[in-house]
Formats: structure tokens, C-alpha cells, sequence
């Protein structure tokens, strides 16, 4: 079958309550036992609060493009007249995806949410799909009167109890409450079943809490815990605790969990029924390590509500092992399942008796506490999600259906809103902007390439040469299902545009005629930031905030964080200011894909050691680099006097070093290794290829005036990757001095030239190139790197060196789709078009 779950009770108000709790831990197994069939998750991007909880429950069970986003205008509170058109627009919204899904069973987690917050559902007329939806109570309309005070939530009730009767199954938490719906909506019975609740085992964990510090707690004590509401008889079962004995009340206390906003005046019918301060305790709200350890450390526990539709908390407490009674109505007796445990929550008496006799009588609470674990193995979500399972499977026949286009959706969705007469008013451009937020408008998933800096400039830097490498591949060969798109922004306007004007430039259309419009996303699409350009991600938080709620991904390549390692290295406004800060920002997103595993480890250290706070899902991955410069996009181009350089490197040995001049590159150390082997007559060259950076105008002037400057000391700025290709096939070795790198791409490419290698003892070095290459100590010692170059020679004038043949280099094509099984989390190899 093809399921879609709704799952708005986990969403909206309801997600720290009951339903809440009941909608995750029930969603979660049905998925795992449900994996034969196709399950899709609708997510309201108006309720994004517990988005990632609900992710990470779902993890390795529901994959990733099967949750669906939608979005509609808030409020729409469903108790107040003046939300009622944009309530109506949401429906429409929400059906019409539904629709797009071609669902053979819809299940809705919860029908009514929705009266202040802005979760919305029904169940559709004429649909072509079956609805089953959960069944917690009836008690809204059995207390009326206390539920239904005024004519706005009495209309809102009974519009969602009709939808509730249009179900085609029930699944009851309990057989009180599937008798309900058959008495009191005279609901077919076959059509009905009951799933019982459970409560997680993690919840039986109780942490080591000081009560006493913590509640003034003092004595042993009877515990309740609910929130307030008149049917949970607060009331009832204080009057029942004050009327004990003197010698009962003076030697244990009544102990009120949550209640909050009822704490005065509950307080005051305490008073009032005559029991002394240190007599009760109020809690007030508490997390889930306070409760268990209210439960675990209690003597015995009470539940006297009139009416419940399951009675979670009973059961929670007997996970603890402990002596429960309780209200002898609605669904309570199935949950306890002994008669002995039971009082009526109306006799003061009959309640009053039960709990003295529970809190001195040890045989008798000895006998409830036995109880407990039978009564605990009874109720499971495994079994739960089993009987619903199989209830459905029994009850459907549908096939499953092909997926269909979105474009035909789209359509529909704004045919359901020009049809509406609710909607006459609605403003068209809200209802299309929403419509295009939700509804793809291909069938293939968007692949957002962030090239931002080089649509600016191509800086010919070694990261742009891997954008341009990596861009390259993606566009000529998308993974299936997926269309590649270049986009950019800047850190002076929000938003994303298409970056297709720089796409015709950079795929040589000669005469471009694209416009850069901004990009739409949907779900299921990723934005992977391959530029660095820090300030513009920082910039674009609230636009990538809103597609992420609408379930978009958002990576970010990173190359190194040598900034922050070595910042003796980097001026001072690029450290924690700019990168730290850079860090900060992209572990707030989805993930980071690092160019290799050094890098991954480091980034993973030092958010450690900052206590970085990381989104929940955020995932940490690494991928190679490719090697083949034609790849690359190469820029093209050989100077004047390049036929000159080449022939100087042929009459001696020559050393070549790629990269920007830097401090950390290690040139300095070089130069001066290099002048120590020529004042010992050793006849060798070296060729330096890169841009002058910073904190280098001593060295580079140092270069400029060198007596061997043209000869055998030669700097190469700004040079094409063709005239970079001629010199690895023109050097006799590469060195690699650099004391930090997020990779070492030069090493790779050089690699695959065959040209040797001679490097510093970095571990991202030996991760690249293993024994393909002859190290040199990671010092700044200029002798030991002299001596080092000359036992190189000795060992390449007999072939005793690291042959560099033994790189396995990757091309471009493999690294891309290295990045993109990081991407998508994908261990196998992906597929690709064509």
C-alpha cells in the first residue's frame, strides 16, 4: 500500500501531551513494522517546532524524499471567525497534496488539533483513497459543558467530529474508547478497532534527583501527575487525602505533578479541606527525568480522573514497578486490569479508603506492585502498530498506484481555490505563492550548487578550481532523477538566484539569453554551498531557515579550517571572527562535506572542544578530490615567455610548488633549504606557481630581488591551468611544504602526471597519497629539509624513490559523485543519466 501518515498531534499543542508523545512512539513503529509498504509523512510547515525530533525518530525507517512539506497562511486558528478563509485555503492545500501523493490509505495522527493552533485536517469527500484515523476520546462531547463553553470551539467540534464519522476505520487507543465512537456516533463497529497504547521503554530510566532539594519533598508519598482539567479530579483526591488519618497525613505527603496555571487554586481547596503546607507538594511542570524519578522514588500512585481515554500515566508508573490505583471508569479498568485497584472517583469514601489502604497496608500495595510488570508486557507499541497493521491490510484492496506528475496538481490545487466559495476573497498571489512552495513544478529533484564567488570572480585559487571541477561534472552527467542548478546570492540582499547567466558563460554558449530569477526549492532538494564565501551564508540564514522547514537540505563544502588550527598563520580578522564564526553558522544546517577525512576529524574536534551547538541532524561527511585538470573547466592561455621557463627547468632538476603564497605553505623554509643546496653546488631549480597572499610582501620582495630570480628560482603568478599542466610534465619532482591542508590537491594532480612526490609529514598528506611519496620532517628547520631534497636525489638518480605511480588518484566524475552519496547519505554508488 501507499501510506500517507499525518501526524499533526506530534506537531502543534498536543506535542508535549498525550497525543503527542502517543503520535511519535506509535508513528515510529508503525513506520519499522510498515516497511513493505510506501509510507510518505506530511509535515505543516506552520508547526516546524518538532520537525527534527520527528526526523530523527523516522531515521533508516521512511527515506528522506518521502516527507512532504506543505505550506498555507497563518493563523489559522480554527475557534476564531476572522481564520476561517485562510483555514478554508489550508484545507484546500492540504487536500490537494494528499491528492498528489495518490494515496491508497490516508492516516491521520489526530482530528482535532487545531482550535488555536495551526494544524489542520479532515476527512475529504469524494476522495479516492481510504482515511483511518486515531481515536483517543469522546470527552469534549460526553463534558460538554466543560469542554464546549462557547459557540465558536461547539462549531469547530462538531465540524471535526463529522470528519471523524467520515473515516473509514477507527484505530481506538483503548475498547472504552472504540465503544464511544460505536454508542455515541453510532460508528459501524467492523470498521473499528482497538490498538491500546504503550509507553517507550527509555522512559523506565530514572536519573538520580535530589527531591527533596528539588520539590521539598520529605516523607514517602502518594504521587499524581497530570495536567489540570476538572475531569482529572485534583479536587477529589485531596479532599479524599485530608479526610486519612491524622497519624496516615503526619507520616507521608500528597504529591501534585504538573498542573500548571491551577497551582493557587488548588492550593487553596487544600487549605480549605484542612491539610497543613508540608502535607502536599506541587510541582509544577516537569521534564521527563524529573518524572521518572517522581514515579521511581514514590511509595504508591493515584489516578482518579472520571474519564480517559487510554490513562497513560498508569502505565508509566508501573513501568517504575509501582502500586497504582485508580478510577474505576472509561478505559482506566483495561489499563490496571485488577478489580482491588479500583474506586469510584465520585465517593470521596471509596477513594479515601483506597489510599490508606495502599500506603499501609504492605501486602496489599506488595500485590499491586506485582501486578505492574504483567500489565506493562500487555501494552506495547509493537503490538499496537501489529493490530493496526493488520487490521488495515485486512480491510484494503486498493493496489498500489503509479506516482503521478505534480504539474497536474498544481492545476488542481488552484482549481480547489477558484472553486471554493469560502474562497472568493482569498488573495490570488498569497494562494499561488503558497501553491508554488508546496507543489514541484518537475518531477526532478532540485541539486542547488552555491558558486556564488566565482559568478563574481574566478580567482583561479584552488578551491575555484575544485567549484569549477565539481560543477562540471554534476551538470554533464545529474544523477538520475535530479536536475543540477548554479545558484548564487551575496551578503547584501536576501534570497537565492539561478545563476544562468554565468551557466551559459561557463558552458560556452556564446550568446546568452537566460535571466538569474530567484530560486524556488521544495522538499526533497539539496543546496550544497561548494564556494566559500562565509559572510553570504551567514546572510542568507533566514531564507535557508524557511527551506529547511519546508525540507529542503543545506550542506556545506569544507576545505579546511586551518584559520582555526593555526591562526599564528592567518591575519587576524580571518579566524574566529569570519571562520569560527562561518563554522558556527553551517552546523545550524544539514550537514558538512569535508574534502577529506583529516578534515572531517579535525572540524569534529574542534566543535567538540568549543561545545558548538549542532542541529540534531547535522551529518558530517568527507569526499576526495579529483585530479584530471581538463576537467576542471581549465583556463586557457600560455605567456610569452613560457617556452622560455620550460627549457630552464629542462637543464637541471627542478622542484615545483603549487599554491598561494602564504605563510603556512612553507615557501620561506624552501627558499632557504633551496639556497643552502646551492652554496653546496647542488644544480637544482625550483618553480613557484601562485598568487602572492598575505603576510608575504617581505618574502615576495625577497624573491623579486634574488640573484637567482628568472634562473633558478622562478615565481609564476596567475598562470592558465593549460601552462600548469606543462609544468608537472616538465618538473622532475613536486614539492609539497605546506604546513596545514584541508587536502593537498597539487599532490593529487602532480599524482597522476606520474611527476614525483616529496612532501612534509602531514597525516591529510598520507591519507591522500599513502607510500606514493617520500616524506620529510614536519619541522621548520631549513637544513633538515636540505638534507631531506638531497637523499631524495640520491635515491631518484638510481629509481629508489616513491614511484608517484602508485597514487590511485580519482577523476573529477568520481569526485563528484563521492560528494554527492555525502550529500544524500547514499553508500552505494549512485546512478547516473545516460
Amino acid at each position: 500500500m501507499r501510506i500517507v501518515f499525518d501526524p499533526q498531534g506530534a506537531l502543534g499543542g498536543s506535542r508535549f501531551r498525550g497525543i503527542g508523545r502517543y503520535t511519535r512512539s506509535f508513528l515510529r513503529e508503525f513506520a519499522r513494522q510498515g516497511q513493505h509498504h510506501e509510507i510518505f509523512i506530511l509535515l505543516n510547515t506552520m508547526l516546524p517546532a518538532s520537525f527534527d525530533m520527528l526526523r530523527a525518530d523516522l531515521e533508516g525507517l521512511v527515506p528522506e524524499k518521502n516527507f512532504i512539506f506543505w505550506s498555507a497562511e497563518a493563523p489559522i486558528g480554527g475557534m476564531h471567525p476572522e481564520n476561517w478563509e485562510r483555514r478554508h485555503f489550508a484545507r484546500e492545500i492540504w487536500e490537494a497534496v494528499i491528492d498528489s501523493l495518490e494515496p491508497d490509505l490516508l492516516v491521520v495522527s489526530s482530528l482535532f488539533e487545531g482550535a488555536e493552533d495551526d494544524a489542520v485536517s479532515s476527512v475529504p469527500a469524494g476522495r479516492t483513497y481510504l482515511v483511518a484515523t486515531i481515536c483517543y476520546d469522546l470527552i469534549p462531547l460526553i463534558y460538554s459543558q466543560y469542554y464546549l463553553p462557547d459557540q465558536n470551539m461547539r462549531v469547530y467540534y462538531r465540524q471535526q467530529l463529522e470528519a471523524l464519522r467520515r473515516s473509514d476505520f477507527l484505530l481506538a487507543i483503548s475498547q472504552s474508547a472504540a465503544d464511544e465512537a460505536v454508542q455515541l456516533l453510532r460508528y459501524p463497529i467492523d470498521r473499528v478497532v482497538n490498538i491500546g497504547a504503550a509507553v517507550d521503554v527509555a522512559f523506565g530510566a530514572a536519573p538520580p534527583i535530589d527531591l527533596r532539594e528539588r520539590f521539598g519533598i520529605s516523607r514517602p508519598y502518594m504521587l499524581y501527575v497530570s495536567a489540570f482539567e476538572i475531569r482529572k479530579n485534583h479536587a477529589g483526591l485531596i479532599h479524599a487525602y485530608a479526610a486519612l488519618s491524622p497519624e496516615v497525613r503526619a507520616a507521608h505527603q500528597l504529591v501534585l505533578g504538573g498542573g500548571v496555571g491551577a497551582i493557587e487554586h488548588l492550593r487553596g481547596i487544600a487549605t480549605e479541606a484542612g491539610l497543613a503546607e508540608d502535607e502536599i507538594v506541587f510541582t509544577g511542570l516537569v521534564d521527563d527525568g524529573e518524572l521518572a524519578a517522581l514515579y521511581a522514588q514514590s511509595k504508591a500512585v493515584a489516578f482518579p480522573s472520571w474519564h480517559e481515554g487510554f490513562g497513560l500515566p498508569i502505565l508509566e508508573a508501573m513501568m517504575f514497578g509501582k502500586a497504582v490505583i485508580s478510577s474505576n471508569r472509561s478505559s482506566m479498568p483495561e489499563v490496571v486490569g485488577l478489580d482491588e485497584a479500583l474506586f469510584d472517583p465520585f465517593d470521596v469514601d471509596e477513594m479515601r479508603d483506597l489510599v490508606e489502604r495502599v500506603l499501609t497496608d504492605d501486602f496489599f500495595r506488595e500485590r499491586l506492585e506485582q501486578n505492574a510488570p504483567h500489565r506493562v508486557a500487555a501494552f506495547t507499541w509493537e503490538r499496537s502498530a501489529r493490530l493496526a497493521l493488520e487490521f488495515l491490510e485486512g480491510r484494503m484492496a486498493a493496489p498500489m498506484r503509479p506516482r503521478d506528475h505534480n504539474r497536474r496538481f498544481v492545476a488542481n490545487a488552484l482549481d480547489r481555490v477558484n472553486s471554493n466559495h469560502n474562497l472568493a476573497d482569498f488573495p490570488r498571489d498569497i494562494a499561488s505563492r503558497h501553491i508554488a512552495k508546496t507543489f514541484r513544478r518537475d518531477d526532478r529533484r532540485q541539486l542547488l550548487i552555491d558558486v556564488s564567488r566565482l559568478v563574481i570572480v574566478d580567482a583561479k585559487t584552488g578551491i575555484q578550481r575544485v567549484v569549477r571541477a565539481i560543477l562540471s561534472q554534476l551538470i554533464k552527467n545529474p544523477p538520475l532523477g535530479w536536475i543540477v542548478e548554479p545558484v548564487h546570492a551575496n551578503a547584501n540582499e536576501l534570497g537565492y538566484r539561478y545563476a544562468r547567466k554565468f551557466a551559459d558563460s561557463f558552458l560556452g554558449i556564446r550568446d546568452p539569453w537566460h535571466e538569474d530569477h530567484p530560486v524556488e526549492a521544495w522538499s526533497g532538494d539539496i543546496l550544497c554551498v561548494l564556494d566559500l564565501e562565509p559572510d553570504t551564508l551567514i546572510k542568507q540564514r533566514p531564507v535557508l531557515d524557511e527551506w529547511r522547514l519546508r525540507g529542503v537540505k543545506v550542506h556545506t563544502v569544507v576545505y579546511d579550517i586551518l584559520p582555526l588550527l593555526l591562526p599564528e598563520y592567518f591575519p587576524d580578522s580571518v579566524g574566529d571572527r569570519v571562520i569560527g564564526r562561518w563554522v558556527r553558522e553551517l552546523v545550524r544546517h544539514d550537514g558538512a562535506c569535508c574534502i577529506s577525512e583529516t578534515v572531517s576529524q579535525q572540524l569534529a574536534d574542534w566543535i567538540d572542544a568549543n561545545n558548538v551547538e549542532t542541529n540534531p541532524g547535522f551529518r558530517l561527511n568527507w569526499f576526495h578530490l579529483g585530479s584530471d585538470l581538463v576537467s576542471t573547466h581549465p583556463t586557457k592561455g600560455m605567456p610569452d615567455d613560457a617556452m622560455t621557463v620550460l627549457a630552464e627547468m629542462a637543464l637541471r632538476p627542478t622542484a615545483l610548488m603549487v599554491g598561494t603564497l602564504e605563510p603556512r605553505k612553507g615557501h620561506h623554509q624552501a627558499i632557504k633549504a633551496f639556497e643552502l643546496l646551492w652554496q653546496r653546488g647542488i644544480d637544482i631549480a625550483l618553480v613557484i606557481v601562485g598568487h602572492q597572499g598575505w603576510r608575504i610582501d617581505e618574502l615576495a620582495q625577497h624573491i623579486r630581488s634574488h640573484p637567482e630570480c628568472g634562473k633558478r628560482l622562478i615565481w609564476l603568478e596567475g598562470i592558465s591551468d593549460q601552462y600548469l599542466e606543462r609544468l608537472y610534465g616538465a618538473a622532475t619532482f613536486l614539492l609539497a611544504a605546506s604546513e596545514g591542508e584541508g587536502f593537498g590537491l597539487p599532490l593529487i594532480e602532480a599524482g597522476r602526471k606520474g611527476l614525483p612526490l616529496v612532501v612534509r609529514d602531514l597525516p591529510v598528506f598520507h591519507e591522500a597519497v599513502g607510500d606514493a611519496a617520500f616524506y620529510f620532517p614536519n619541522n621548520r628547520d631549513e637544513s633538515a629539509m636540505a638534507e631531506s631534497i638531497t637523499k631524495w636525489l640520491e635515491l631518484h638518480s638510481v629509481g629508489g624513490h616513491p614511484k608517484a605511480h602508485d597514487v590511485r588518484p580519482l577523476d573529477w566524475s568520481e569526485s563528484a559523485q563521492m560528494l554527492f552519496q555525502a550529500l544524500t547519505n547514499t553508500k552505494e554508488r549512485s546512478q547516473h543519466a545516460g
